[in-house]
């Protein structure tokens, strides 16, 4: 409530803009597993009241929209200005209404999905390449070597590619388990060192350590070419 000897400037665009580190598990848009902390902004309406020969801010009702970001969409929010559309954000209110939480996408099962629908058209493929061999004026002989020769790249297609992958997956589930702590831990940080270097009125950018994780570990990583 505006005092009694406060007077109350109103406008259409004036607003007012806040930043909290969140604590407490949530899932965010475009990231593959459920965080235990993350950042959220909030824009809303706003008033200016002038009392006591000085300005005071304040909100009215509830916040316009409030987005949550990750520690890593923030630090890249801060860091790539004129870059691309943007950085991937998750709503969370707008309005005033909740807006439901998105659900956390299984990368592995949707490279498997889109596995299986390419190794469905090899295979469609290779049947369209058995009637050929079948419709060609050719000896027996030569027929029964461009059968075996289909078959062997099909069975490597649809048999010795899914068995790799199987393994593979396996094996870099435990790696991402470890890497996602790891990685929230380092984005905790990264936060951190931005929070500070806005307080000292330096310009954004990522604090000069390294990654908590060894990626040159990681399996496939390869050493930098010269």
């Amino acid at each position: 409530m505006p005092l009694e000897d406060s007077v109350v400037f109103n406008h259409p665009s004036y607003a007012i803009i806040g930043l909290s580190r969140i604590t407490g598990t949530r899932s965010l848009f475009n990231s593959p597993f459920a965080h235990q902390g993350f950042m959220r902004l909030r824009i809303g309406r706003a008033e200016k009241h002038r009392h006591l020969s000085n300005d005071w801010i304040h909100s009215l009702g509830q916040p316009l929209i409030e987005v949550d970001l990750s520690y890593s969409q923030f630090a890249e929010f801060l860091t790539s200005a004129n870059i691309g559309d943007g950085v991937p954000c998750t709503i969370n209110r707008f309005q005033g209404q909740g807006v439901p939480e998105p659900e956390i996408e299984n990368y592995f099962e949707t490279f498997k999905t889109e596995r299986d629908v390419t190794i469905q058209k090899c295979s469609d493929a290779f049947n369209a390449l058995d009637a050929l061999i079948g419709s060609l004026n050719i000896s027996k002989k030569a027929q029964g070597e461009l059968y075996a020769a289909a078959k062997t790249a099909r069975r490597a297609i649809t048999d010795s590619i899914p068995f790799i992958e199987d393994q593979f997956v396996e094996h870099m589930e435990g790696v991402t388990a470890k890497a996602k702590v790891e990685i929230a831990s380092y984005g905790n940080a990264v936060v951190h060192q931005l929070g500070l270097a806005a307080l000292r009125g330096e310009s954004p950018g990522i604090p000069a350590f390294g990654l908590p994780i060894d990626i040159k570990a990681l399996p496939g990583s390869a050493e930098p070419k010269e």
